[in-house]
């Protein structure tokens, strides 16, 4: 992967962010690695400064 790709945060990502968080007790920092987004753009998420209305949700490697 192309370290300067845009990685641009979206409503299904914040959900996944959530669900590490919150429910796998995953650090803000490794979710970022997992998700793909940066860690500032997973903190926002986390207290609610960026997409509100998320809710977590189990990421899909998770459901095997």
């Amino acid at each position: 992967m192309n370290l300067h790709t845009p990685r641009a945060a979206n409503f299904m990502k914040a959900c996944y962010v959530l669900w590490l968080v919150e429910v796998e007790r995953t650090t803000q920092t490794e979710a970022a690695i997992q998700v793909g987004l940066n860690v500032g753009t997973v903190n926002h998420i986390v207290h609610g400064r960026r997409f509100k209305s998320a809710r977590p949700i189990c990421p899909p490697q998770f459901y095997q």
